[in-house]
């Protein structure tokens, strides 16, 4: 039970770390639902280069 609570926990860590992105997420998931996977993939990888910095 501890091992599904802290699991749990952790990934509500990193779900609220995901907030200050959630514009770029909900454009990526837009941009998903029109099939545009280049576009997708484009601000996928600009998300992850974001992501990466604000944790360095």
């Amino acid at each position: 039970m501890e091992t599904a609570v802290a699991a749990g926990s952790s990934e509500l860590t990193q779900l609220v770390s995901l907030l200050p992105f959630k514009a770029e997420l909900e454009q990526i998931a837009a941009t998903l639902s029109t099939r545009d996977v280049d576009q997708a993939t484009t601000l996928t990888d600009k998300l992850e280069l974001v992501f990466t910095q604000a944790n360095a």
